[in-house]
């Protein structure tokens, strides 16, 4: 008889159980739960962070893009009316674009729409150099004010390095490992006879037809296999890049940088030692000068060799 009297007493003692459980459990998971979405509002919080960070330098860099734009638009001088005008055109342009920076230099999107505008005013200035230098029209005076500004410019250039080089930190994007490197590196000038049929190298400038690049791209078993666009970027003596046409097609990037390829050739690299010859000739009806040549191998956007030729 106590035995059964005791049974509901025991069924509701086992329900209370149950139901002590069922809470312990949910309120286990809601404190998991809470857990896990702070880990991930952290997360966000660490990568928003990150993207500011990377707006603000992106925003000091245009900022010293468009400084040391100004001034080399500044250096541009001509007797030629029309480009004149033009030239103060671009400088307005500049103008604008630098007070878009400072009312916007928080929006990711307006900085990075500003960054390819400044490229393409880059660009357009560049052609005018080319136009002005066609037409004769420097003189001893502007040239000293070009060496003023050359250094003016080299003095943003090392800000501009030292800000990109603290955003690549940021970002952890560059992967040296992966990179090719040409090795064994060797430059020689070469002099053509008999039609062209026997070559020899040569000291001479006056005897050059045109200079021989050799090196080898070093096995990298990290690299991507594939054709690879193999730049060779000259810088003759009197400071010019070598090139067989002033126009676009002739243009190429490297780093932060755009510039004028004297040579170009496409191999097939699969991740083995690769030997790659390569010749640069001048534009036609000109020839080589006495002095230092500068000499370097690009590839993939980044610079994996470089030497020097001199020519007597």
């Amino acid at each position: 008889m106590t035995e059964q009297t005791n049974l509901p007493e025991k069924k509701e003692r086992r329900k209370g159980e149950i139901i002590y459980l069922l809470l312990l459990f949910l309120l286990l998971s809601s404190n998991g739960l809470m857990g896990w979405l702070w880990w991930k509002d952290k997360g966000k919080i660490e990568i928003i962070t990150v993207e500011k960070e990377n707006v603000k330098k992106d925003a000091e860099v245009v900022k010293q893009e468009l400084i040391a734009l100004n001034a080399q638009y500044d250096n541009l001088k001509t007797n030629n009316k029309k480009m004149n005008e033009e030239i103060e055109a671009k400088k307005l342009e500049i103008g604008e674009l630098q007070k878009q920076l400072e009312k916007h230099k928080d929006d990711s999107y307006i900085i990075a729409k500003l960054k390819r505008e400044t490229q393409t005013l880059r660009d357009i200035m560049q052609h005018f150099v080319h136009e002005i230098d066609s037409l004769n029209t420097y003189n001893k005076n502007i040239i000293a004010e070009r060496e003023v500004v050359k250094k003016e410019l080299k003095t943003e250039k090392e800000k501009n390095t030292q800000l990109t080089k603290e955003k690549e930190d940021l970002q952890s994007t560059v992967n040296i490992a992966s990179m090719l490197k040409a090795v064994s590196l060797s430059v020689s000038a070469i002099a053509e006879k008999r039609g062209g049929k026997k070559q020899v190298e040569t000291k001479k400038a006056k005897h050059t037809n045109k200079i021989k690049i050799t090196f080898t791209l070093a096995e990298n078993a990290v690299a991507r296999k594939g054709d690879h666009i193999i730049y060779t970027r000259i810088i003759s003596p009197d400071g010019k890049e070598m090139t067989q046409s002033d126009d676009s097609t002739h243009t190429f990037t490297f780093g932060k940088s755009h510039g004028y390829w004297a040579t170009k050739k496409t191999v097939n690299y699969i991740n083995e030692n690769t030997d790659v010859v390569m010749y640069a000739s001048p534009k036609p009806g000109e020839t080589f000068i006495n002095g230092k040549y500068m000499i370097e191998v690009n590839t993939d956007g980044v610079t994996i060799g470089n030497t020097s030729l001199k020519l007597e």
